[in-house]
């Protein structure tokens, strides 16, 4: 497994990438809040979860902002999943049904 993880690690940073990727933004109930998981590189090759917060209706009114930091993991996947979960979490659960 190790080794996996070491060779996948070599080859990422052969290949050109993002060193930032982001997934789609998943509203809530009343459509006004919405949240989006964010993956960045940081310089020692760790991977940063972020899940950043979107409000309004219309793209005159968004405004955008840092929610909440999901922690530092070893691989991308890892930190997407948690990220993801996590927005996934905010929209669905703690802000189902608030309008600010």
């Amino acid at each position: 497994m190790r080794l996996i993880t070491v060779l996948s690690r070599a080859l990422y940073r052969l290949l050109p990438h993002d060193t930032c990727t982001s997934g789609d933004w998943i509203a809530n109930h009343t459509g006004y809040l919405s949240f989006r998981a964010v993956v960045r590189e940081d310089e020692n090759g760790r991977f940063r979860a972020l899940v950043c917060k979107r409000t309004g209706y219309t793209l005159l009114t968004f405004s955008y902002e840092k929610a909440m930091d999901c922690g530092t993991y070893d691989t991308f996947r890892h930190a997407m999943s948690v990220a993801h979960h996590q927005a996934c979490q905010l929209a669905h659960l703690r802000y189902a049904w608030e309008m600010a």
